[in-house]
């Protein structure tokens, strides 16, 4: 493989252009999306792996190597838990200005209770 070239549709931000080059004879690899380069590595002669973001899911990239010879496979999936995690662990404004509001009232209740107690 020298380069490969995919369109990723993302359902928030459209389609989104990946490629892949893979030098046979230097292994220099280079991964850009919307032609922005996000990942290179040089010299990969044998199989490794790469992750990374567009926009907010996490892509995994596995460049195998095919028996003893110089060509390589490439696989391409998104991940599935890391949207699940990243929407669990995002918490709403609208669930910060409650807390923020019932803290401060707290701590307003507590000092009228501490004046109503100690004038009365």
């Amino acid at each position: 493989m020298s380069q490969s070239l995919w369109t990723y549709y993302d359902p928030s931000f459209g389609p989104q252009t990946v490629g892949v080059y893979h030098g046979d004879d230097s292994g220099n690899l280079v991964v850009y999306c919307n032609n922005k380069v996000i990942i290179v590595d040089f010299k990969v002669k044998n199989s490794k792996s790469y992750s990374f973001y567009i926009n907010k899911c996490l892509i995994k990239l596995n460049l195998k190597k095919q028996n003893e010879e110089k060509s390589f496979d490439h696989d391409f999936h998104r991940s599935m838990k890391s949207d699940e995690i990243r929407t669990l662990k995002k918490s709403s404004p609208l669930k910060v200005f409650i807390s923020c509001t019932l803290f401060l009232l707290s701590i307003v209740s507590l000092i009228n209770m501490l004046i109503f107690t100690l004038f009365l």
